[in-house]
């Protein structure tokens, strides 16, 4: 699916990234476009997958990958101008 929708290919004309977890492994992996590089701040996939790497492994899957993508998506907003008010509301 991710590569017929092209989804975080460094070729890519969009802006993608993708996130895969494998629970059964208790892993994950990330890939990026080009485009969306320019936008993430520096070191934002390196903090996200360090907030998530023990959580995944311990805790329940989806509480590791809220932690992770709030990581993210807060570093997003300080660099591109969002608010991310009410981001950790169900």
């Amino acid at each position: 699916m991710a590569r017929q929708w092209n989804l975080g290919a460094k070729t890519s004309t969009g802006k993608s990234l993708l996130l895969v977890v494998s629970v059964d492994e208790k892993t994950f992996a990330t890939q990026f476009s080009k485009r969306v590089q320019k936008d993430l701040p520096e070191g934002a996939l390196a903090d996200m997958n360090e907030q998530m790497r023990a959580p995944v492994g311990f805790r329940p899957h989806a509480e590791a990958l809220l932690l992770g993508v709030q990581k993210l998506v807060s570093a997003l907003a300080g660099r591109i101008g969002f608010n991310t008010n009410g981001m950790d509301q169900p």
